[in-house]
């Protein structure tokens, strides 16, 4: 099983996650493919650890993020919206995360 097969996958499955792809073999063109295809980020080996460790602190921040909005749709018996719909944490071009709808 390929990497992007895993990460179609892992996105199918639980479309909360959020994936990391790290590679040794990366391309703009590769990084873009997997960004579309749901990872959080894309790392090319060999990476710098704090910054890796940055990123996986943003992908667990933007977890929390969701799940406070979804309990707030929860406890407010807000409708919740189709997943295409729905605001998603992402990364930003200055390396940050932030949430954005689609």
């Amino acid at each position: 099983m390929s990497g992007f097969e895993l990460l179609k996958r892992i996105v199918g499955a639980a479309s909360n996650t959020r994936v990391i792809m790290i590679t040794g073999h990366g391309d703009i063109p590769t990084a873009v493919s997997a960004m579309k295809a749901g990872a959080f980020n894309f790392v090319e080996k060999p990476f710098d650890a704090e910054a890796l460790l940055i990123t996986i602190e943003e992908a667990f921040s933007c977890v929390d993020k969701d799940r406070y909005a979804n309990n707030e749709r929860r406890n407010t018996g807000a409708v919740r919206a189709p997943d295409k719909s729905r605001a998603r944490c992402v990364r930003t071009a200055s390396g940050g995360a932030s949430h954005q709808g689609h």
